[in-house]
């Protein structure tokens, strides 16, 4: 009995990774928030290998610091205009703050800005849908004033 069990879950082990549902088997440094890839701020970041939903990379995370509290501003901009791309910004603990999307046919950045505590925050950048695949660039920045708990910077 207990070998029919070991061979019946090696079997689906077997047939969930040979039917794809690994959906960012192929996602790389970036599948997953835990491994996100850093964002320095107020610089353009281009993902050569962007995100592809055939291809096995549908997500990829990126982490922020912000240095300060303050308004945080994040533009991406996807390269190609026939996909679906879906942009999500998450706190420290992995809850979705916002999330936006562009639309297949749409040229437009996505962007938003909102008040921000100094610390960690991620962004997901997702190919949802079958073709969906694009190169993006993003950039992050700071504005705004000094927060509780916040030091400001020596004159």
């Amino acid at each position: 009995m207990r070998f029919r069990l070991l061979a019946s879950s090696a079997a689906l082990s077997l047939l969930a990774h040979g039917c794809g549902l690994n959906p960012d088997g192929a996602s790389g440094a970036d599948a997953r928030r835990d491994i996100a890839q850093p964002v320095p701020l107020d610089e353009w970041v281009t993902d050569e290998n962007g995100v592809s939903f055939t291809d096995g990379d549908r997500t990829d995370w990126k982490k922020i610091i912000t240095p300060k509290s303050g308004t945080l501003s994040v533009e991406v901009a996807v390269d190609s205009v026939d996909a679906t791309i879906v942009v999500g910004l998450y706190d420290k603990y992995g809850v979705r703050i916002l999330e936006k999307t562009k639309s297949r046919g749409d040229s437009s950045h996505l962007t938003f800005e909102g008040e921000v505590s100094k610390g960690h925050y991620f962004l997901s950048i997702t190919a949802p849908a079958n073709p969906d695949k694009s190169i993006y660039q993003l950039r992050a920045s700071m504005g705004g004033g000094y927060g509780i708990g916040d030091i400001p910077p020596p004159e």
